[in-house]
């Protein structure tokens, strides 16, 4: 018996020895779909879960469902967050898709301007129309907004009939004339029913290293509100008032 154990002892090492790589191997992508799948919230998981090596059926089979389940889940959480950040009927920026974009246009930029665009006599239109005709006239608007601006700049709907642009890199003079040719183009456009509408506007400029954005945005709502009261369809420029700038930086 102890002669057979000696001469046995290296077939049964160097088998074990097989059996166990064998195991690694097999276990191997095994463990790493299992890692995958215990992330599967991770934007690069999706590439991570392909290369996985699946040389025998059951980890290609396994491997084809983790991979259409992460697909379909990034989907969903993809959907999720475009509905969070976007005005449903204009697709355009919503105030929470704003915020969250905001700091990446302050990024690197000496000089942002901030305008307010607000329809005028908006009320009269879904009075007298009715209200399907009033959101085809904010479909219109953002689309045009939309197709007129750069790929950096945000355009948001803040709110029932008014919309927002930040213009990063333009300073006020530029941004004034970019106002008054969309003003201007407003009220030539042709809209369903309605025919014809225009718009006040509301432009300020700021340096976002010196005068916090709320100060900015505030500035350009104050521009807005004149230009309604100046008789509407008008673009009024402000400046932002230095007391305004140090009281928001302090809060």
């Amino acid at each position: 018996m102890i002669d057979v154990t000696k001469k046995s002892a290296p077939v049964l090492l160097i088998t074990l020895f097989m059996i166990t790589l064998l195991t690694i191997y097999i276990a191997k992508p095994l463990r790493m779909l299992g890692l995958a799948a215990s992330r599967m919230d991770d934007p690069d998981v999706i590439s991570k879960i392909r290369a996985v090596s699946s040389w025998y059926f059951e980890v290609e089979h396994l491997k084809r469902v983790i991979l259409w389940g992460t697909i379909l889940l990034h989907k969903r959480i993809g959907k999720l967050s475009s509905q969070a950040h976007t005005d449903p009927l204009t697709g355009l920026l919503n105030r929470r898709g704003l915020h969250e974009n905001i700091e990446m246009s302050l990024l690197n930029n000496s000089v942002v301007s901030v305008i307010v665009i607000d329809i005028d006599h908006f009320k009269n239109v879904n009075d007298t129309y009715g209200h399907d005709v009033g959101d085809e006239v904010i479909k219109m608007l953002g689309r045009h907004l939309k197709t007129n601006s750069r790929k950096t700049d945000l355009i948001c709907r803040t709110g029932g009939e008014e919309f927002l642009m930040l213009l990063p890199g333009i300073d006020i003079h530029l941004a004034v004339v970019i106002a008054e040719r969309l003003r201007k183009n407003v009220a030539e456009m042709s809209f369903p029913i309605c025919q014809h509408i225009t718009i006040s506007i509301g432009v300020t400029s700021f340096l976002p290293k010196e005068v916090p954005i709320d100060a900015a945005l505030k500035t350009a709502d104050n521009a807005l509100y004149r230009a309604k009261k100046a008789g509407r369809n008008k673009v009024i420029v402000q400046d932002i008032p230095e007391d305004l700038a140090l009281m928001l930086h302090k809060d």
